[in-house]
């Protein structure tokens, strides 16, 4: 993502030694402020963002969540957005009236937790 980082890097540390407390600080600061983005982009499980077809194709944006769910409407082909970082990511698929199909990207490892009818 471009002008977007939470990547952390360290500082040089000063050569006068009066100043190496506050340079301390500022890098524990720096450092800890990185932590908390990245905690909140990728390692953040919180609510599910939900998803419905409107046509043949859905992208899901794991930026927007690491849960989401897809409430089919019609047979759809999903491409997904990746997420910022590393994460656990749960894709939950549930249909509306007649049963539906879904393709995913080959890529993609599916394993279903659980099928048939609600």
């Amino acid at each position: 993502m471009a002008g977007q980082s939470n990547k952390y890097v360290p500082q040089p540390p000063p050569r006068d030694a009066t100043a190496l407390p506050q340079w301390a600080h500022n890098e524990l600061k720096r450092l800890q402020a990185a932590l908390e983005a990245l905690e909140a982009t990728t390692i953040n499980y919180g609510k599910e963002v939900r998803n419905v077809t409107a046509g043949s194709t859905l992208t899901i944006d794991w930026k927007a969540g690491q849960k989401q769910r897809v409430e089919m409407g019609h047979d759809c082909t999903f491409t997904f957005a990746p997420p910022l970082g590393v994460c656990n990511l749960m894709l939950k698929v549930t249909h509306v009236g007649a049963a539906r199909k879904f393709t995913l990207p080959d890529a993609v490892h599916f394993v279903p937790l659980k099928s048939g009818t609600a």
